[in-house]
């Protein structure tokens, strides 16, 4: 089962994370394609990047394509919008 949904809206894609989303579901993985993330609200969710220390989802963040990650979750849930660079 996935950790998260995704949707459209307004011609954006919103990732939607629950706040019932168990952390060990939210996996090292990569990315087929480059995109920025972007949340939506307050949150204290944080990307942590292979080898590297956790950062805040505060603001726009660019994600390379191949490159590692996973998310880290916070209290409450998470709202982005993603924008994919095809």
């Amino acid at each position: 089962m996935a950790a998260y949904i995704d949707y459209e809206y307004l011609g954006y894609q919103v990732r939607h994370f629950s706040h019932d989303t168990e952390s060990a579901d939210l996996v090292w993985h990569r990315d087929r394609c480059d995109r920025y993330i972007i949340p939506i609200g307050n949150t204290d969710w944080q990307i942590q990047f292979d080898n590297e220390l956790p950062i805040p989802i505060n603001d726009c963040i660019f994600i390379q394509e191949g490159r590692y990650h996973r998310m880290l979750k916070g209290s409450g849930g998470l709202k982005i919008l993603i924008n994919e660079q095809k």
